[in-house]
């Protein structure tokens, strides 16, 4: 039976007050309907509230069908048969159809209000869908007055007889956790909240759908999942293969109103993601939860902000005096953002801040800089706000003051930073000491363990061991960092004791997080290895040490040197488009004892540079066998290391410089894991060269190489043409008329490269535009236009079936700038035009 579900919003508002809207049509004032809502929840045998139809109509009738429909969302419990349908529709004489979702019934002509009860003794019941269901079920209700085998008038009106009271579950999501890339990280938590017992119920599923590219959940865990006292319970957590999707699963219902369920999921963060919100959709099945997308997280920045303090004074009691200096140092521009806010919220109950002063704020040499301001209601809170940006790594210094009270007690001045972008870490700073109370004394230090060289294009190379001691001890829970300061040097392997946990590594495999997994009085870092990429900074290495531990300070672990190094004779000058041009010869010396090996040596030359012919090489006065490298960029030789210092002697090289080359130097490359030993698996640097030399520079002027053309051709009675040798097909092929050869003006235009959008048809005229150059050809007419120009032509463009405008190519493509030719041997025509 047809089901009814749209319901006027004045309807509703009638039926309420226990009135009904009437139909619209004439025969509407031949019934009036009454009913009584009643207030049901979702679920089986559900008793609505009674309808009333009374017939006012005078006339007299033989029989009147009456059908009554449910909505969407509500069926009857049970089939209706001639017995019940008796007893809820008072005077039925005859059930005519009985379906889950309403009725048909026949009563006597001569009845003047009909009766439609719904209650449990008539077998009457319905069962309402969860999640399905309007909140007012509506109840339509049609009588049809019949006469013979006429029907004389149809009356429809709806009736509200249940306002649904289904249980609802509001969603909502804790504030969003700053994520960062290639992170396995815990996104804000989602609380499912009841307002009734029991509206999730066992085998519900509530969705978890990820709709920010870039991140999968981690596979589950049951500790994911908190809920209250009498909440539902989760048996279950499915994850999809593709990590996009969470499914919780409805173990057991709550037994009380009000309860909730908490997940607090994690989310690994790929390398692809992009910035910005990430979202999550939040569905059910059945729909008993409201579909929502909420964001959970926000992708941060990998870039770091390191606080550090200076010397900590020592305050009397009862003073007002400037405390520590705090230094806000970037590792990179634009680290800080302009509204950026950080807060330094002092902990002790005996100090407050003075009343900021411009002053207090130093700005950096690079563009950052803020202001500084302190709540009239909090004097223990200071608030930096970031108004300029960096341009480069940039440093801002706050100078404030602190006013400590009389009966303050001796200890340390200690402030908590927070701070609106992850950028800063938080943390506690110790800015100055009331009275002579000892600070903890936290000391970094390094035990030389080697000789401290490290080596451009080296893998695993072993640092000196960091040694951190506190006392007291360093805090269970936070945060250890090291960061290598040295341009080009990535942590490889560090190896670390028991009592830390490896969170990660970011910024390029610089820094290395740690958690204390306890509390710990010395931390030792030993046989620590790094990566020393190609074109890494030479000199020192340093290691900075940071975290919400409190260890602070920058020591040495090594210094960078190169292998290799590479020398030219002198640097002569080779003509481009000319061979066999001499260069200077090329020396390569070891710099340490052992700092290369034995293996391949290459030597690369720049775009447009060969090798005229194989050069004279020496490796240690032995001459090597190598490839022939003539006509090639490249030489490559094995190279076998000594046990004393080695050398590389290569003489008599002579270059081939293309017109394609570059004016300048000549830069060869030497690369070959003879010197570079990155690990080739891990690193793409492996491939690159350790150190270049410069033994001739690139002089004279280059000719422009030739531009590139399209040549097309067009074979008379054939659809196929073909455009630098490529077919392509025509719906219409072409012909010769009065000794004059005609193509199809389209697929002309589209053989010189005009594209699609430069060609344009209005019914009569032909519009073709390509690099500056506009063409108007009008059927029937002699005169071209280019460029507002009119150009006589000897015969006019024709049109031809299916609808294709045919003209002698030759006027078409001259006007492009394109050379056309007729090889009468083979009826084809060829053109030529250069690329734009």
């Amino acid at each position: 039976m047809r089901k009814r579900k749209t319901i006027c919003i004045l309807v509703m508002l009638a039926l309420l007050l226990g009135l009904a809207q009437l139909p619209a049509a004439a025969d509407a004032e031949k019934v009036r309907f009454w009913c009584t809502p009643e207030p049901v929840e979702t679920g089986e045998d559900i008793v609505l509230g009674n309808i009333e139809a009374e017939i006012t109509a005078s006339d007299e009738y033989d029989y009147f069908d009456v059908t009554v429909e449910l909505p969407d969302g509500v069926t009857y419990m049970a089939a209706a048969t001639v017995t019940t349908a008796t007893y809820y529709v008072r005077e039925a004489k005859e059930l005519l159809a009985a379906e889950a979702d309403g009725l048909k019934i026949r009563c006597p002509g001569d009845v003047e209000t009909i009766h439609i009860r719904f209650d449990r003794e008539g077998s009457s019941t319905v069962k309402i869908k969860r999640g399905v269901a309007p909140p007012e079920i509506a109840v339509r209700v049609t009588v049809e007055a019949r006469k013979g085998y006429s029907t004389r008038w149809r009356v429809t009106g709806d009736c509200v007889n249940g306002i649904a009271e289904e249980g609802r579950v509001t969603v909502t999501a804790g504030s969003p956790s700053t994520v960062t890339p290639g992170r396995e990280r815990q996104v804000a938590a989602i609380t499912f909240k009841e307002e009734k017992q029991g509206t999730l119920e066992e085998g519900d599923r509530i969705y978890l759908r990820l709709l920010t590219g870039g991140y999968a959940w981690e596979y589950p865990k049951d500790e994911w999942v908190t809920r209250s006292s009498y909440g539902p319970q989760v048996g279950e957590i499915r994850r999809t293969a593709d990590g996009t999707q969470l499914a919780l699963v409805i173990a057991r219902e709550s037994t009380r109103d009000d309860q909730w369920l908490k997940i607090t999921p994690l989310v690994w963060v790929k390398d692809t993601a992009p910035a910005g919100e990430v979202k999550v959709e939040i569905s059910s099945s059945p729909a008993v939860v409201p579909t929502t997308t909420l964001t959970v997280a926000r992708l941060g920045s990998a870039k770091e902000v390191e606080v550090d303090v200076g010397d900590v004074p020592s305050i009397t009691p009862g003073e007002e005096r400037a405390a520590t200096e705090i230094r806000f140092e970037e590792d990179a521009a634009g680290t800080l953002r302009e509204g950026d806010r950080i807060t330094l919220e002092l902990t002790g109950d005996d100090v407050t801040w003075e009343r900021p002063r411009s002053s207090w704020v130093v700005a950096g040499k690079h563009g950052l800089d803020a202001n500084v301001d302190r709540p009239w209601n909090n004097h223990r809170l200071l608030v930096l706000t970031v108004t300029g940006e960096s341009n480069k790594a940039d440093t801002l210094v706050l100078k404030p003051q602190i006013l400590v009270d009389k009966d303050a007690d001796a200890g340390p001045v200690k402030c908590r930073v927070t701070a609106s972008t992850a950028a800063v870490p938080e943390q506690t700073l110790t800015i100055a000491r009331i009275g002579t109370e000892e600070e903890p004394d936290i000391g970094v230090s390094v035990r030389n363990d080697g000789d401290d060289i490290l080596y451009r294009a080296s893998s695993g190379t072993v640092i000196d061991t960091i040694v951190i001691k506190a006392a007291p001890a360093l805090p269970e829970g936070k945060t250890i960092l090291l960061t290598i300061r040295t341009r080009g040097v990535q942590w490889y392997k560090v190896e670390y004791p028991a009592n830390l946990e490896l969170l990660g590594f970011r910024d390029e495999n610089q820094t290395a997080e740690f958690r204390l997994r306890e509390d710990v009085n010395e931390v030792v870092f030993e046989g620590a290895r790094v990566s020393v990429m190609p074109d890494a900074a030479l000199g020192d290495v340093e290691v900075r040490v940071g975290g919400t531990a409190g260890a602070r300070g920058t020591v040495e672990v090594g210094e960078v040197r190169s292998p290799v190094t590479a020398t030219a004779s002198s640097r002569k000058e080779v003509r481009l488009g000319e061979t066999n041009q001499p260069a200077g010869d090329i020396t390569i010396r070891e710099t340490d004892d052992g700092a290369w090996q034995s293996g391949r040596m290459v030597l690369t030359l720049p775009e447009g540079v060969t090798f005229a012919r194989p050069p004279e090489v020496k490796v240690n006065g032995r001459s090597v066998n190598f490839a022939n490298p003539t006509g090639t960029g490249g030489l490559e030789f094995f190279f076998e290391a000594t046990s004393d210092e080695d050398g590389v002697y290569i003489e008599d090289i002579r270059y081939n410089v293309g017109l394609n080359a570059r004016h300048g130097d000549v830069e060869v490359g030497i690369d070959g894991d003879a010197v570079n030993r990155l690990d080739r698996t891990l690193y793409p640097q492996a491939f690159a060269p350790v150190v270049t030399v410069v033994n001739a520079r690139v002089t004279g002027q280059a000719a422009p190489p030739p531009p590139p053309v399209r040549v097309a051709f067009f074979s008379i009675g054939g659809k196929v043409y073909t455009v630098n040798g490529v077919p392509y097909y025509m719906d219409v092929a072409p012909y010769i008329k009065h000794n004059r050869t005609y193509l199809p003006v389209r697929y002309v235009a589209y053989s010189l490269g005009i594209p699609e959008g430069g060609i344009r048809w209005d019914g009569r005229n032909a519009y073709l535009s390509r690099d500056g150059t506009t063409v108007v050809l009008t059927v029937g007419s002699t005169y071209m236009r280019v460029n507002g120009t009119y150009v006589k032509m000897d015969v006019p463009p024709e049109i031809v079936r299916p609808g294709r405008m045919m003209l002698p190519y030759r006027w078409v493509a001259e006007a492009f700038g394109a050379t056309v030719s007729w090889d009468p041997a083979t009826h084809t025509v060829r053109m030529e035009i250069a690329e734009g």
